[in-house]
């Protein structure tokens, strides 16, 4: 299956098949891989997943969500933090 990125930017979240979507966030993260996980990194890391859970709330507003379940799959720092934000009825 070919999935088409959206060119236009206004249009982030695409319906892959009934019940299903792509999410494009708009945000683009910085970069943390190459810092020390020092202040500086929490701080920059922090404000990604800030940005990116802003994004996420209005995809799940969008779609008419009330409950979501966050999984982790790998991104451990982020994940948890999400958990926080985004404050899922479950996280797995």
């Amino acid at each position: 299956m070919q999935i088409i990125i959206p060119k236009n930017k206004d249009e982030n979240l695409i319906e892959v098949k009934l019940n299903l979507y792509n999410f494009f966030p708009h945000t683009m993260l910085e970069s943390t891989n190459v810092l020390p996980f020092t202040f500086l990194f929490r701080m920059t890391h922090f404000i990604n997943i800030r940005r990116f859970a802003s994004e996420i709330k209005k995809a799940i507003e969008r779609l008419g969500f009330k409950k979501i379940l966050n999984l982790n799959n790998s991104e451990i720092f982020k994940s948890y933090q999400l958990k926080e934000m985004l404050k899922p009825f479950s996280f797995k």
